[in-house]
């Protein structure tokens, strides 16, 4: 028999936001500084797609398509 008294799930959730708040923060920073080398090619679909997210930005189409709404963005 198994209680669950839900006192655990809070601190997790927590964590767990953190942890993609750290990670959105390391993406939109490598997106950033592989746009000024003129390198956003080099950068993974998710990475684009993450940073579009942090911008509120749409996330769908090719991996160009995305290129080029992250360079709007930062221009």
């Amino acid at each position: 028999m198994s209680f669950h008294s839900g006192e655990n799930e809070e601190p997790n959730k927590t964590n767990k936001q953190a942890k993609q708040h750290a990670e959105s923060a390391e993406v939109i920073a490598k997106v950033m500084d592989y746009a000024a080398k003129g390198k956003l090619g080099s950068l993974t679909i998710p990475e684009l797609k993450m940073f579009l997210t942090t911008k509120k930005a749409k996330v769908g189409g090719k991996k160009e398509e995305l290129i080029q709404r992250v360079t709007g963005l930062l221009t």
